[in-house]
């Protein structure tokens, strides 16, 4: 039994990103936020659906977690609303630098079409659908290379152009969305169009568990609580007050603030009525 209890390890960050994009309202809001144009431009996001939390599963680190989602494509007609693309999106608690990230976010697409070839599931019954990678950074350790895989594959200096030209047709041509919160201002999370409320609180939280300094954060996040629901703030205090060590009496006063300014918007409503 205490073995046990030892090999249980407790992750905040990981169950934060569950129950906030876990919510397909929040995780659509999130896509439309964040993915590039081309991609928006093509992504039916109105029909997304969460396929599966935790996908990955044991093959991930400590604080990492993993979400699947299906969508359909604009204008793609049966077949394509039939085999749709999924959105891979990983969160990943790295406070390092990785270069091969996108080496591990490759094994994990081949899982996914693993499991739609067992499952029958592709396109028309034999095409595999696409999957766009997502990888949402806490500490800021992706590198220079950002999502692009070609950056890291090659043979250094040891050939000419000509014969790099030939090889890399036979490598793997493999892009993802990077989402690095390492890199972000606290004003660009909670700003309008950055998401819905709820998706900007989850993305300061984890903004402010990385960097830490709840008191300059608190200013930024204070405007985001008004439009989110009381259990997605609650779960968003609990991990602030174990990963970052918010004072309670903070806590406590925004709550207050926020059900005084309900009550008077109630009043005012009524009034006006």
């Amino acid at each position: 039994m205490k073995e046990e209890q030892e090999k249980r390890v407790y992750h905040p960050h990981d169950k934060l990103v569950k129950a906030g994009f876990g919510d397909v309202e929040t995780a659509r809001s999130f896509f439309e936020s964040r993915l590039p144009e081309e991609l928006r431009g093509v992504l039916e996001l109105g029909s997304l659906q969460l396929e599966g939390v935790d996908f990955i599963g044991k093959d991930l680190e400590g604080g990492s977690c993993d979400l699947l989602y299906r969508v359909g494509l604009k204008g793609g007609g049966e077949e394509s609303a039939e085999g749709g693309v999924y959105v891979h999106l990983l969160f990943e608690h790295v406070r390092r630098r990785e270069r091969y990230l996108g080496v591990k976010m490759a094994r994990y697409q081949v899982k996914v079409w693993e499991r739609v070839v067992e499952r029958g599931e592709g396109v028309g019954g034999e095409w595999l659908p696409p999957i766009v990678s997502v990888v949402l950074v806490q500490g800021g350790g992706v590198g220079e290379w950002g999502g692009e895989f070609e950056r890291v594959y090659g043979v250094g200096g040891r050939v000419g152009r000509r014969e790099w030209e030939a090889l890399r047709e036979y490598g793997m041509r493999f892009r993802m969305v990077v989402v690095d919160l390492g890199g972000m201002e606290e004003g660009e999370l909670v700003r309008e169009g950055g998401g819905n409320a709820a998706c900007r609180l989850v993305l300061w939280a984890l903004k402010a568990g990385a960097s830490g300094g709840w008191e300059r954060l608190l200013v930024e996040g204070e405007r985001l609580y008004v439009g989110v629901k009381r259990e997605m703030r609650e779960r968003v205090w609990r991990y602030l007050l174990e990963v970052v060590g918010v004072d309670r009496r903070e806590i406590e006063r925004i709550e207050n603030s926020k059900e005084s300014k309900m009550r008077r918007d109630s009043a005012g409503d009524y009034e006006c009525s």
